[in-house]
């Protein structure tokens, strides 16, 4: 049986979240979307891409299987963690199409038909369909979902829910921890350099030379989004796959909602969401049967056949791993 729906994801940023689009002077800029209002005016609303919750979806999707076959670091080639974890590429513009190859690889390795790949001149479509993002502001009442038109958040605008923040960097070979790795050629000649830039200042800035500060735009901690993942014929390997990826990028939980990240800067505080997931399995006649959470798309005995398939097929899993890139 073929498993269809979608995900809805609602996310609440517990840390700014920083998502960005290039620089203006030394200020790293928020990613923005300009928008069409119903009124005919235009504005810009922040946003997460939905390229990069995909990518965290698909990588932490294949670092469950690979945890699970056990595979050990430094074992893969690059051509084999390029077509895991970013989808590989057409190398065989002229070869026939191995279509029982790749059938076997779908079949063996279900985040490559679930996510989509290319890999000698066979191209499989994904079976995901991730949207952006979204900020619940005013500026993007005009789409909000049905469920989140009573939001107190549509009352605020998008630049009332971006923010300006800062971090610094040091030149660790003027500081003790550093000092001591370097040369006696080197010691001198950052001595040198630090005692330069003193003297250039005036008496007032006087103090750490080597430390730069760099800004960034960020939407604010408080903030609400909003997105949805569309899925369609999945098989039940597959609906295990898709579960895997989302408790897998998951840092915990917070009663029923996921704790994870999204953005840049997550290693020093920022990024950090709280997510609550609800599916909606289609069915025919074409409707959606609302559930909470992953209902429907894991559950112990699905991630328990989805472990022991990984596996228990591990030698077959790698050699078509191998015989793709090949």
């Amino acid at each position: 049986m073929k498993t269809s729906g979608k995900i809805e994801i609602r996310a609440v940023a517990l840390e700014p979240i920083v998502h960005g689009a290039g620089t203006s002077g030394n200020t790293s800029l928020l990613r923005m979307q300009p928008v069409i209002l119903p009124d005919g005016s235009t504005g810009k609303v922040p946003f997460i891409s939905g390229n990069s919750i995909k990518h965290k979806l698909r990588a932490a999707a294949v670092q469950y299987a690979l945890d699970a076959i056990g595979v050990e670091d430094r074992t893969l080639t690059k051509a084999e963690v390029d077509l895991l974890f970013s989808g590989g590429h057409l190398s065989k513009s002229g070869a026939a199409v191995d279509l029982e190859m790749a059938r076997q690889l779908e079949e063996l390795f279900p985040v490559l038909s679930l996510c989509g790949y290319s890999a000698g001149n066979t191209m499989t479509e994904s079976k995901l369909s991730v949207s952006h993002l979204h900020l619940i502001c005013r500026e993007n009442e005009w789409r909000i979902p049905d469920d989140l038109k009573a939001s107190p958040m549509l009352a605020l605008r998008a630049g009332a829910q971006r923010v300006e923040d800062f971090g610094t960097r040091h030149d660790m070979g003027n500081k003790t921890p550093g000092v001591r790795y370097l040369t006696e050629g080197a010691q001198e000649s950052a001595a040198k350099g630090k005692k330069k830039a003193l003297a250039e200042k005036a008496p007032s800035d006087k103090g750490d030379s080597a430390q730069m500060i760099y800004d960034f735009q960020a939407i604010a901690a408080g903030a609400h989004l909003w997105g949805t993942v569309h899925f369609r014929n999945l098989s039940e390997l597959e609906c295990a796959a898709l579960a895997s990826a989302f408790h897998y990028s998951a840092a915990g939980r917070q009663g029923d909602d996921l704790l994870t990240s999204v953005g840049a800067k997550n290693s020093i505080g920022y990024g950090a969401i709280r997510v609550e997931l609800r599916s909606s399995l289609r069915v025919a006649p074409p409707q959606f049967i609302e559930s909470t959470g992953l209902v429907g798309l894991d559950g112990p005995d699905m991630a328990t056949r989805y472990q022991a398939h990984l596996r228990d097929r591990r030698v077959d899993i790698l050699a078509a791993i191998r015989k793709a890139v090949s």
